[in-house]
């Protein structure tokens, strides 16, 4: 591509990528599809040659000969940054905030309608949250590698509860309250 090109163009590049769209001084610039050599494709806004703006990016998985993840949202300098939502083909749905390519900030994490994760979330770990699983339990409280670890309240859909800490996703010690009112210390001596 000729540096001094602008203008809309379709273009090959030596490694296989195939852009098309706008492009100001020989560099994708404005809005534009990339396709890549894997078969991932980004549609959307660019920056001197970079994914920055809005735009969606598909990941293709070449054994399982499908596109295996959706993401719409912000881009900067090329990389997942800001709010955006990405599907995955196993349904899982995470849509929030984004740093460096990680899921860090606020957002919600679904498996399927009725279970999901929402919280504070650190480098793809939830750190804080609520978790709701499709029973009717659910946990407030804090994570520690996707477990419930540290203080936390669990409402079971019976009416029962547990509140106090949790350790590698079991309560530890604490109080545990049934339907009808009965209490139980756990953990102490």
């Amino acid at each position: 591509m000729d540096k001094s090109f602008s203008g809309v163009a379709t273009y090959e590049y030596p490694d296989g990528r195939v852009y098309s769209g706008d492009f100001v001084n020989g560099m994708p610039h404005g809005k534009g599809q990339m396709t890549f050599p894997n078969q991932d494709i980004y549609d959307g806004e660019w920056i001197d040659g970079k994914m920055h703006g809005r735009g969606e990016y598909r990941r293709f998985n070449i054994e399982k000969d499908k596109y295996v993840e959706r993401y719409i949202g912000e881009f900067v300098a090329g990389i997942i940054q800001g709010n955006g939502r990405i599907q995955f083909d196993n349904r899982m749905v995470y849509e929030g905030q984004w740093q460096n390519g990680k899921r860090t900030g606020i957002g919600t994490l679904w498996s399927s309608p009725c279970e999901y994760i929402h919280g504070l979330w650190k480098f793809n770990e939830i750190i804080r949250g609520v978790q709701h699983f499709e029973n009717g339990d659910w946990y407030e409280g804090t994570f520690k590698n996707s477990k419930f670890h540290g203080f936390g309240r669990y409402f079971y859909s019976s009416g029962a509860l547990f509140d106090g800490e949790f350790e590698n996703g079991k309560p530890t010690k604490g109080v545990s309250i049934t339907p009808d009112g009965v209490i139980t210390t756990i953990g102490e001596s």
